[in-house]
């Protein structure tokens, strides 16, 4: 049998009265559930990418919002640049209290780093670790016990930070490690261990957070974390983060705040 043959039946019971509309209809419907609830990992890249597609498009396209001069928003950038005039980095923490202090000078009201300073910057005492300094004289070692408060990296950081602009340090938050170094500051809301389960907020692991003299003396933390899409672009940040059952937010949200 011819397979026009087979499908005459079928074709005649279709156009009668108003069966096609209907069963075309209902065959759409079913193949777009199906295509949300378990499509296949090819339908599903390519349904992504036209997103990703569409949203950059409409960004490019949309008018550019009039940047008022009263409300400014600086980059700092730590570049290629920076470093052949300034050196090696890490930067010592006096440098980096200078910086501070001149964006201070410059007008700046809130600064927010988005590096973390997880660990003790080197004091006098760990450069001299080679030296034996109960073979110097002891006026050597009265001099070094005067200045060394005044040399302090960290101190000198510190006391920049209280010195007149209000600063906000960044902690790196991790999903792939519960590793913790350092303490975190107090979340802005502790919602329970039974919210905490129920919330659509990206949950942490672990985090990498500053030492206790520099976040003492900071007015705010955020998040530094970003989740690129899967092209490598970045093209949404939550504004909180979960760590336990304390949310967190993100270094501009917090500095917004500040």
């Amino acid at each position: 049998m011819k397979l026009s043959s087979m499908l005459q039946p079928i074709r005649r019971f279709l156009s009668e009265g108003n069966r096609l509309p209907i069963y075309l209809g209902i065959f759409s419907t079913c193949f777009i559930l199906w295509l949300q609830t378990s499509p296949p990992v090819i339908v599903t890249n390519i349904i992504e990418r036209l997103e990703y597609l569409v949203y950059d498009q409409r960004l490019s396209i949309m008018p550019r919002p009039t940047k008022s001069p009263d409300n400014k928003i600086v980059i700092v950038d730590l570049d290629e640049r920076s470093l052949q005039a300034e050196g090696q980095y890490p930067w010592n923490r006096i440098k980096v209290g200078q910086l501070t202090e001149k964006l201070r000078d410059n007008g700046v009201l809130v600064v927010g780093f988005d590096i973390t300073f997880p660990e003790p910057d080197r004091n006098i005492r760990d450069l001299l670790q080679t030296v034996d300094l109960s073979q110097l004289s002891s006026g050597f070692n009265e001099t070094l016990a005067q200045i060394e408060p005044q040399i302090d990296a960290d101190q000198y950081f510190a006391r920049a930070m209280q010195s007149g602009v209000d600063v906000v340090l960044a902690i790196n938050f991790t999903m792939q490690s519960t590793a913790a170094y350092n303490e975190l500051p107090e979340s802005i809301v502790d919602i329970g261990e039974e919210l905490a389960e129920a919330v659509a907020v990206t949950d942490m692991t672990g985090f990498t957070g500053n030492i206790e003299v520099l976040q003492l003396a900071s007015l705010g933390s955020g998040s530094m974390n970003q989740v690129p899409d899967s092209d490598g672009v970045v093209r949404r940040v939550p504004l909180l983060m979960r760590y336990g059952s304390g949310l967190y937010p993100t270094l501009s949200r917090d500095g917004a705040r500040i």
